[in-house]
């Protein structure tokens, strides 16, 4: 179990490698639009309902449940992209 754990921590840390600097940049330039509040509350849902999942070892529900929140990074950087050209 503790071995799953740290597993799912360093799952954790590669994928908020990825969102986070998108993130950073919506706040950045004062950018909030559906895309990406969507985007940003998917990846908190996802990632949350992620860690019990990952824990308990369901491998294709793991998958179907993280798949949104990376499907979410390219929709904020389009949300992004938008709220730049206003």
């Amino acid at each position: 179990m503790g071995i799953r754990i740290d597993n799912m921590l360093a799952n954790l840390k590669e994928g908020a490698l990825m969102y986070l600097p998108i993130a950073l940049l919506a706040v950045y330039f004062d950018i909030s639009n559906v895309w990406t509040s969507n985007a940003a509350l998917v990846t908190i849902i996802s990632r949350i309902i992620y860690i019990p999942v990952y824990i308990i070892g369901i491998e294709k529900l793991r998958t179907l449940i993280w798949a949104p929140s990376f499907l979410a990074i390219p929709a904020m950087a389009y949300g992004i992209y938008l709220g730049i050209g206003e």
